[in-house]
């Protein structure tokens, strides 16, 4: 199957951490002007590819824009570390926004792409005609960020692509990832080869620089609560939650569902955890739905 349709571009996004200038994102674009715009966004370690699949099937329907988080993928990586925050991430989500031309957008978060689509409905609840929150809720529990920081923290080097393919699949196996064609997609976006031949895996590896210093060396991690984001939100919510997710537990995916006031789907894909890959066609079909339901 083909889902390279898109377009690659740029656009410079300016600097918030009291520093001049600006630094550079990378986007994928698919679709056309005529259609509501979808704007997709990533988890805390990956890039704009993770949405090829589902974006490829939507771009009939929806103009779709799956951008890279600044220090992932194609955009630009920050001389200055502690910038890789969630400030900085919600400064430029509203820089593209203006960039790209749309005063409301639909918009597919995985993880921390959802947090940010729920900060942005905190700073202007009228940014959002919906939110896909993927494998994300309002408390970040304790357990599945000292998994994530046990990979994300470290700043690993690989001298074949074999061992980084092998490290590749232990990390990433709650994605649920099983198609072998599937596989060697994610496989090619997800790392770099240096010029020395050794591979790193597609992002600054000091990403977590700022959590690192606010956990004492990932020593003190709590549960992360961010009822307030969520309790901004004020457009139609699919949420998404894996089986087996250490990030969004039965519980707390249970009580968002049941929020008063609000809008809100979740359904629950068998077999996966943290989070689903949004890659076979059972898990696009059903976002596809509820997506055109709300377009």
């Amino acid at each position: 199957m083909t889902v390279n349709n898109y377009t690659q571009q740029f656009f410079d996004a300016p600097n918030t951490d009291g520093t001049p200038g600006t630094h550079k994102l990378g986007y994928l674009e698919w679709g056309n002007d005529d259609l509501p715009p979808l704007v997709c966004v990533h988890g805390l370690t990956r890039n704009a590819h993770d949405f090829d699949y589902i974006a490829d099937a939507l771009s009939a329907n929806f103009h779709v824009y799956c951008l890279d988080v600044t220090g992932r993928g194609s955009s630009e990586w920050l001389d200055n570390k502690l910038a890789y925050n969630y400030a900085t991430y919600v400064a430029d989500a509203i820089a593209f926004l203006q960039h790209i031309g749309h005063k409301k957008v639909h918009w597919l978060g995985t993880s921390m792409g959802g947090i940010i689509g729920m900060m942005l409905s905190a700073a202007d609840p009228t940014l959002l005609a919906s939110i896909v929150l993927n494998d994300i809720g309002y408390i970040v529990p304790k357990a599945g960020m000292e998994r994530i920081t046990s990979y994300a923290g470290a700043q690993r080097v690989f001298d074949s692509r074999k061992k980084i393919e092998s490290y590749l699949a232990d990390i990433t196996e709650p994605f649920g990832i099983v198609e072998a064609e599937h596989w060697q997609h994610f496989v090619e976006h997800s790392i770099w080869k240096l010029a020395d031949g050794e591979y790193i895996l597609a992002c600054d590896p000091e990403i977590m620089q700022p959590f690192r210093e606010e956990t004492d060396d990932f020593t003190h991690i709590v549960d992360i609560d961010l009822s307030p984001f969520w309790d901004a939100v004020a457009c139609p919510v699919l949420l998404i939650r894996g089986e087996h997710s250490d990030l969004l537990t039965k519980e707390i995916a249970g009580k968002m569902a049941s929020t008063k006031g609000k809008d809100i789907t979740l359904i629950e894909f068998s077999g996966v955890g943290h989070a689903p890959a949004l890659m076979d066609m059972e898990q696009i079909t059903k976002v596809k739905s509820w997506l055109l339901w709300h377009r």
